[in-house]
């Protein structure tokens, strides 16, 4: 997991500026939780990349928008080590440019939901299952939109608040990979469906080796259960007053104690099939049940 979230993170970073920057400038932004300060609005993450993501849209940035001022880059510096948080303090009219952003067209509306994921999203790969999360601040309309997008795209997720949050999770695989294609994550998406393959072999051998294993147990059992009516058979010298069928499996376990029953049935001198070999034993193992209990009526030699 750790090298897919590298490895997606460096994809996002990456990403051809396109013809939408602004789109995705706004779409960080409705990922953070600004703040109100004198001379513009604060936004803080510890995402450095986002910091170097928002350095090359502005590079791209119309040059009308840029004259209207320029994010200005801090950082705490009590934080201190990877988790220290970068603040990017926006002048009042370019950050009102952003935030009131609304899209024209399929491509900035992408853009958009790009910026957001790379600023509030995160990809996760437990034991068991897969999840995708964004989580928008609760108190502005990023939400709604973010909802509009995913369910015109056919994406289901759920919500749930948390803190000053709103976290929107992405359970099915399918919908994640949906998710990724329509912000242009094409290799993430790729290494996604290759985790998932590999997991579903994993499991598939998990359940065989499983499945075989309690199927030697069970095997094992029955095997030491009819050798224990063998050696009962032989201390009570009955084994000739038998019927031919009975005596012919008793025999051949004797001589085969580790065989399964399908296999032992292919080992009489006429073979049956492993159900006819399982109705012989619980005959003979309600016959000597009986006999052990004194019903003479089911003595061997008188049935």
């Amino acid at each position: 997991m750790e090298d897919l979230s590298l490895s997606m993170w460096e994809e996002w970073g990456a990403m051809p500026l396109g013809t939408a920057p602004l789109a995705e400038l706004a779409g960080i932004l409705a990922g953070l939780l600004p703040r109100m300060v004198l001379g513009g609005w604060v936004c803080k993450t510890s995402r450095r990349f986002v910091l170097r993501r928002v350095l090359k849209l502005w590079g791209a940035l119309d040059k009308k928008l840029v004259a209207n001022g320029s994010p200005k880059l801090l950082i705490d510096r009590e934080a201190g080590g990877s988790r220290a948080k970068v603040s990017m303090i926006f002048p009042d009219e370019l950050f009102n440019v952003l935030k009131e952003f609304r899209g024209r067209s399929e491509i900035e509306w992408a853009c958009w939901l790009r910026g957001l994921w790379g600023s509030c999203g995160a990809l996760y790969l437990p034991r068991v299952g897969y999840y995708l999360m964004v989580k928008v601040p609760l108190f502005d309309n990023t939400a709604d939109l973010l909802y509009k997008l995913l369910r015109a795209r056919g994406i289901t997720f759920s919500r749930r608040p948390k803190d000053q949050r709103i976290e929107v999770m992405i359970r099915d695989q399918q919908k994640i990979v949906d998710f990724l294609a329509v912000i242009g994550l094409s290799n993430t998406l790729m290494r996604l469906e290759n985790t998932a393959i590999i997991r579903s072999m994993k499991n598939k051998a998990n359940k065989l080796v499983n499945c075989d294993s309690a199927n030697i147990v069970k095997s094992l059992e029955a095997s030491e259960n009819q050798m224990r009516l063998v050696r009962l058979i032989d201390e009570m010298g009955l084994e000739e007053e038998l019927p031919m069928p009975l005596r012919e499996v008793v025999r051949a376990r004797r001589e085969n104690p580790s065989l399964s029953l399908r296999e032992l049935g292919q080992v009489l001198p006429h073979p049956v099939s492993k159900s006819t070999v399982e109705y012989r034993w619980r005959k003979l193992e309600k016959m000597f049940a009986n006999l052990l209990k004194g019903d003479d009526a089911h003595v061997p030699g008188k049935g």
